[in-house]
């Protein structure tokens, strides 16, 4: 048990060191820069469709479930521009989120393959951790784990 406890702070003294020490991802701006900025332009500019759907679902009988019908009423009733309702908040949230997941999984890579290298140099942890993984990450079936 003492032999996993001191893998387990060597590995986050290490990752530690290795989220100082400028290796290959770890705490760079730009990597959450980069989610946010993608993860903000590919919700952003469903935003128009969103708008069809949710009117068409509001009101199915004046739309006859028809897209074009739709779109042809709302450009015609609202004007073009309310086809933009709600781009900020979905910009902002999903840029939130985005920035958050891609810069976050990008600051833990070195974490992880520290990690895994210490789990292959102590047989019981990789024994460990291996199980955890089978057990915990993946459905039933999946990755080589027997369906029960």
């Amino acid at each position: 048990m003492r032999t996993r406890l001191a893998t387990f702070l060597a590995s986050l003294v290490a990752g530690t060191h290795a989220l100082s020490s400028g290796s290959s991802g770890g705490a760079d701006w730009r990597y959450f820069a980069a989610g946010g900025i993608s993860a903000a332009v590919s919700h952003g500019y469903t935003t128009p469709i969103d708008v069809i759907k949710t009117r068409m679902q509001t009101n199915p009988e004046l739309y006859n479930n028809s897209v074009p019908l739709a779109l042809a009423e709302i450009l015609k009733t609202e004007g073009a521009l309310f086809l933009l309702q709600g781009l900020g908040p979905t910009c902002i949230g999903y840029g939130l989120e985005g920035a958050l997941k891609f810069g976050c999984y990008e600051l833990a890579k070195p974490l992880f393959a520290h990690v895994q290298a210490c789990a292959v140099n102590e047989p019981d942890l990789g024994r460990t951790m291996n199980a955890f993984s089978k057990t915990t990450g993946y459905p039933r079936g999946a990755r080589g784990v027997a369906a029960t």
